[in-house]
């Protein structure tokens, strides 16, 4: 923690992890148990003793993605308090083995699909971020919500975690095709690629240039959602 105004006019500094980390192969553990906010039991396609496959979505409605991220049998599900403080469903999953993997339907060209189509697909794949703008019955296309900007973050919103920046690192031929089909998917002609500071050299490598590069302060809590949308 960084040092504090004699006066205490400025607060407290405390940096974000940016030092680059070797990704570890850890063993599968016995149980696994799935946490979910937006629905109850009653939303899931799956009941005790259904066997999942990883990449699954369980949830009946589509605009709401809880995806499986193990394989193994439903031992139990039920509902229990949540960090918020309110009812969240939880999914105990028993016998984890290596993973089978849900099929996805493959696109070959995202060119060829209305915003809309896009969308769907991105939603049903797991992605619950877009889910606000989600096609619907009223709005088949696109919702009454004018899109301005798409932001992506290569930074992380947790002090205990060094993830985003290393995606950045290691797969960013990754992040400027996700973000051509974005920019397709919302109608913006580009994006804003968050970077920590530390990094922003390499990510202006990034190639393509599909997105304006801004550098962020590597200081809790400006990698948060909420600082980088303000921002």
């Amino acid at each position: 923690m960084g040092a504090q105004s004699f006066f205490g006019i400025l607060p407290h500094r405390l940096p974000y992890q940016i030092s680059e980390l070797p990704i570890e192969e850890l063993p599968l553990p016995q149980t696994a148990t799935l946490v979910w906010k937006h629905g109850t039991p009653d939303d899931l396609l799956v009941r005790a003793g259904h066997t999942v496959e990883t990449g699954q979505n369980l949830a009946a409605a589509r605009r709401r993605p809880f995806v499986s991220t193990v394989t193994g049998d439903i031992r139990e599900i039920g509902v229990a308090p949540g960090p918020d403080g309110g009812q969240w469903t939880h999914v105990q999953i028993g016998d984890v083995r290596a993973d089978q993997y849900a099929p996805l339907r493959a696109v070959s060209d995202f060119s060829v699909l209305s915003p809309g189509r896009i969308l769907t697909q991105l939603i049903e794949a797991g992605i619950a971020g877009l889910c606000p703008l989600a096609p619907s019955a009223e709005h088949p296309q696109l919702p009454g919500v004018q899109v301005d900007a798409v932001v992506v973050s290569a930074c992380d919103a947790d002090l205990e975690t060094t993830v985003n920046p290393q995606v950045l690192r290691d797969d960013a031929d990754l992040i400027e095709d996700g973000l051509r089909v974005l920019a397709q998917a919302t109608g913006v002609r580009g994006a804003v690629l968050a970077v920590p500071e530390p990094l922003v050299e390499q990510a202006k490598g990034t190639p393509g240039a599909a997105a304006w590069v801004r550098a962020v302060p590597p200081n809790h809590p400006q990698g948060s959602p909420e600082m980088l949308a303000r921002k």
